[in-house]
């Protein structure tokens, strides 16, 4: 637990989370997601809403970005990302992983 919030590796990060259906892509071959196990998100608080279905508080998985599956041999397969964020400018951010596997990627906030 950090900061009062469940990590995926805690236990009932995964409660009442089904596994998610595998991706239909014939031409890849795809795995659970190493953080998830297959779930696509897991709970930072239990029964944070008890009048709300789920009653848990989620956050999806960003390393799979909440598919629960990931393409075997990929970095996101063999790499436990840790991005930082770097702004370009009004709305854009770059985001880059520092455990040196090389991923990036840009993103518009604007909507």
């Amino acid at each position: 637990m950090k900061d009062g919030f469940l990590e995926p590796h805690d236990p009932g990060a995964f409660d009442d989370i089904p596994v998610m259906p595998r991706p239909d892509a014939p031409h890849y071959d795809f795995i659970f997601c190493p953080v998830c196990k297959g779930h696509g998100k897991h709970n930072l608080r239990l029964n944070a809403y008890l009048h709300f279905q789920p009653p848990h508080f989620q956050q999806m998985c960003g390393q799979c970005w909440g598919w629960g599956w990931v393409e075997k041999g990929s970095r996101d397969e063999t790499c436990i990302h840790d991005f930082i964020e770097q702004p370009l400018g009004m709305c854009r951010h770059k985001l880059t992983c520092v455990k040196g596997c090389g991923k990036s990627f840009e993103v518009d906030s604007s909507g």
